[in-house]
């Protein structure tokens, strides 16, 4: 498979089990707001409206996505949690993905915007990582409303040289090298 093709495959996947797991309607505990009636569009049209930070996926995995599936994807992008928060919680979202960072996800999964996983049409949720999905029932007990996308940490890189000249020869060997002031 081209390399291309593979780095559109895990968000394909996520997509594809999302958008089964995800579609319905508000006050089911969905974080897809619109109804859906025999007289709505996106009930004729297969597409799946994604809401996401900017950045989180490659230029051309929607383009690829939408080739190799058929599926058309609305990709809108946000760049802090209380646009998401704002948008989800005022209803009528027509989002039927959404990434939430962990802290206001609790929020709003308490306020009923998610609706619970389809986990018989996700069979591929047996891969993931025990670990990764005990951190995540912290947030969402049972893992009944989300499946990680992405798990990272943010780190530290430092030329110690530098540090060293500018500090004097003596580097702090803790989180104090960041936040003293002195």
């Amino acid at each position: 498979m081209p390399r291309a093709r593979m780095a559109a495959v895990p968000l394909m996947l996520c997509l594809l089990c999302l958008l089964c797991a995800c579609s319905g309607h508000g006050g089911e505990g969905t974080a897809v707001a619109r109804p859906r009636d025999a007289s709505s569009p996106y009930d004729t049209e297969k597409v799946v409206n994604v809401y996401s930070w900017a950045d989180y996926i490659a230029p051309d995995t929607v383009s690829n996505f939408e080739k190799e599936t058929g599926i058309k994807v609305r990709y809108d992008v946000y760049d802090n949690n209380e646009v998401l928060e704002t948008k989800l919680l005022s209803g009528n979202s027509h989002y039927d993905v959404v990434v939430p960072t962990d802290v206001f996800f609790d929020r709003q999964r308490e306020a009923g915007v998610y609706r619970e996983l389809d986990k018989g049409a996700l069979p591929n949720l047996v891969n993931t990582d025990p670990q990764i999905m005990r951190q995540m029932a912290v947030h969402d007990p049972g893992n009944l409303h989300a499946v990680p996308y992405m798990w990272s940490t943010t780190g530290l890189g430092y030329n110690i040289d530098v540090v060293r000249q500018r500090l004097g020869g003596s580097v702090p060997d803790s989180w104090a090298l960041l936040f003293d002031p002195q």
